[in-house]
């Protein structure tokens, strides 16, 4: 079936991300993670069955395992953070735990980036972190504390902003 089709394909897509060589991913790394992304912002059903479900965590997967092969496809484009908070706020409980922990993976991606992105990452985190969404407050204190260095006052600001968390004490 064309379910059927589809996880087979998307775990051929995982496999070929763990083992590819390095220079072949470097040429498709960023093409495969715009179409990662893309399937997971594109339409949605209303009622996801379990081959959705897998299907979808599968994605999350493939973006996590590309950003620890091919950080530099994540590095400069953090609008890529955004549109993957917004959409783990929306994930059924099945796949939310993977969309989390991508995210979690991702940030180390972002380490060594530059401080144009830094500076945008820092914009995004400063919402999330004050955001309704515990997940997001979650995300935002793991990012602070992944991406800047303690030392850094805007990671410390971040961390000590979400202590604060009434829903967390």
């Amino acid at each position: 079936s064309n379910a059927r089709l589809k996880l087979a394909g998307m775990e051929y897509c995982i496999w070929t991300l763990q083992h590819a060589d390095q220079d072949q991913l470097r040429l498709v790394g960023p093409l495969v993670l715009q179409g990662l992304v893309k399937s997971l912002t594109g339409q949605r059903p209303a009622t996801l069955d379990q081959g959705a479900v897998r299907l979808r965590a599968f994605s999350y997967e493939g973006i996590a395992e590309l950003s620890k092969r091919l950080p530099q496809a994540f590095s400069d484009n953090v609008e890529i953070i955004g549109v993957l908070m917004r959409e783990v706020t929306t994930e059924v409980e099945q796949v939310k735990v993977s969309a989390m922990e991508c995210l979690r993976l991702i940030a180390s991606a972002y380490k060594s980036t530059g401080s144009d992105a830094k500076a945008k990452l820092e914009q995004m985190l400063n919402v999330t972190v004050s955001s309704p969404s515990v997940t997001l407050r979650l995300l935002s204190v793991a990012w602070a504390s992944t991406v800047f260095k303690t030392q850094d006052l805007h990671g410390l600001f971040l961390v000590i902003q979400a202590t604060g968390d009434a829903e967390e004490s």
